[in-house]
């Protein structure tokens, strides 16, 4: 026999094992309907069984019960709704407040759904004071085994209310750099600038670095040539960093002319750096190369790459006595303006 004979043999006996279980268990479901006509009032199966299949009967006793019972639950589900609605108005006006409402909306989704079942079984007669304390037992026990979800519920809180961040910060969990989109009961959510989303437990979260309580530095390295008049580009700089930052949306200090950051084996490198939000960062970073880029190209300023230098003709152009002192006075204001934006920096 082949191996897709075989495959079909087996199919089918598949097939018919399965039509023969439905079919005894629509069976013994019709018996049991019908139990009372067809054994007898008296029949053992009648009693037994025949009773839980009789629905009329069993709706008709427990109707009080089952309408109490929807009405704890769109009672419990109103009242989750309410104060839900009225955490939204009072705390949603700040990020604080955004944080404190995903942590409060998972505990009362937890606590409602919990609450509904207790009322249910109460109403159907269920000694829940028992159950409780059953509860309790078993929490003990599952407690033991559950230490890690204890933690992560505790470190939860201890990130909202020791403000250690908040919904729509940036934030750096061990390497991973994103915004935080949810604070959890038990988990915290946040999504990269590709849009990946890493779900870190709560008590994993060490070694956070919260971008958005401070400002952060955009920066710009650019490199000219040995060749060029450090001076006569001081100078340029120093006529154009104000309207070039007035041109990039987002600086809230700066730009600022820190001076040379590096002698490199191609050219002299130039810093300059602005303060911004962490989130406008890498944009404006690269605002203000473009500007710098252009500013560079409309003065004949040359920004060096790798090459070879086989018979060098370049004329650089000469500094201006004026330009030295504009340089100068430049140089020595930007580092008063920017001493407070060091943070580190070469």
């Amino acid at each position: 026999m082949s191996e897709d004979n075989k495959k079909n043999v087996i199919k089918t006996i598949s097939l018919i094992l399965k039509i023969m279980i439905y079919a005894v268990v629509v069976g013994f479901i019709i018996l049991g309907v019908f139990a009372e006509k067809i054994f007898g009032p008296d029949n053992v199966f009648t009693a037994n069984i025949g009773s839980i299949f009789a629905i009329k009967t069993n709706l008709a006793n427990k109707l009080p019960v089952i309408l109490k019972s929807i009405t704890y639950i769109i009672l419990i589900y109103a009242g989750q709704k309410i104060v839900r609605m009225i955490f939204n108005l009072i705390l949603k006006k700040s990020k604080k407040g955004v944080t404190v409402i995903k942590l409060l909306d998972s505990f009362i989704k937890y606590a409602c759904g919990i609450a509904v079942v207790f009322v249910v079984l109460s109403a159907f007669g269920v000694d829940t004071g028992t159950l409780l304390a059953g509860a309790g037992i078993l929490g003990l026990a599952v407690g033991l085994g559950a230490q890690s979800l204890i933690e992560d519920i505790i470190a939860g809180l201890f990130l909202v209310f020791e403000k250690t961040f908040n919904v729509g910060d940036i934030v750096v969990i061990g390497g991973f750099r994103g915004t935080v989109k949810e604070i959890g009961i038990r988990t915290i959510k946040i999504v990269d600038i590709g849009g990946d989303t890493k779900i870190i437990n709560n008590s994993k979260a060490g070694d956070i670095i919260n971008m958005t309580n401070h400002l952060s530095l955009a920066v710009c390295d650019v490199e000219i040539e040995y060749g060029e008049s450090l001076e006569r580009v001081e100078s340029i700089l120093s006529e154009n960093l104000q309207s070039i930052g007035s041109r990039i949306e987002g600086i809230v200090e700066g730009p600022f002319y820190k001076g040379i950051g590096t002698l490199g084996a191609n050219g002299v490198g130039l810093k300059i750096i602005a303060n911004c939000r962490e989130l406008d960062k890498f944009q404006i970073t690269r605002d203000l190369n473009r500007e710098i880029k252009l500013l560079f190209d409309e003065h004949n300023i040359s920004i060096p790459f790798q090459h070879i230098v086989v018979n060098d003709n370049t004329v650089f152009q000469k500094v201006t006595e004026k330009e030295k002192e504009k340089a100068l006075n430049f140089v020595r204001a930007q580092k008063a303006l920017s001493k407070h934006m060091e943070d580190g920096m070469n």
